[in-house]
């Protein structure tokens, strides 16, 4: 993710100084796999606007990457955790405060996990797009979402708030 932060960076400081005022400019790298659009609304501040185009349909786009992750990592994941009765517990990572939230990423989960033969014990999302980070109880057993039993009712947890 850092990389395409980098290259984002790269483009609109690289366009910046040639957008004029109401002008949309289509910004585009091999680097990324969308485009921006940068837009000068008025030269009275630096302030510039990006906008992601993504490609395809947003819905289908999360469930490949849910999938991905679960056909990267269940499989060595669920194996270490049979060995001797340990719970398998599979954390994801949700940076994209634009497209994507823990509802639509909840939903996602709930359908690649059924379609997975190995299946973590624990799901468990933890959203770094806001400040504070926000973490989500995904997938318990076969529990999932608001199902899932957990202190204080909820399924979430929000930095800072737990105290010991």
């Amino acid at each position: 993710m850092s990389e395409a932060r980098l290259e984002v960076a790269r483009l609109v400081v690289e366009a910046a100084g040639r957008v004029q005022v109401d002008e949309v400019v289509t910004l585009q790298s091999s680097k990324l796999p969308f485009t921006l659009q940068l837009y000068l609304r008025h030269k009275h501040s630096s302030n510039l606007i990006l906008c992601a185009d993504i490609q395809g349909d947003p819905e289908k786009r999360r469930l490949e990457r849910i999938r991905r992750a679960l056909a990267d990592k269940c499989e060595k994941l669920t194996s270490w955790a049979k060995k001797d009765g340990r719970t398998s517990i599979l954390a994801l990572e949700s940076n994209d405060i634009q497209l994507s939230n823990a509802f639509v990423i909840n939903d996602a989960v709930k359908q690649a996990v059924k379609e997975c033969k190995d299946q973590p014990d624990i799901v468990v999302l933890v959203e770094t797009d806001i400040s504070p980070m926000d973490g989500w109880i995904i997938k318990e057993g076969d529990q999932y979402g608001d199902d899932v039993p957990v202190l204080h009712g909820g399924y979430r947890y929000t930095e800072g708030q737990i105290r010991r």
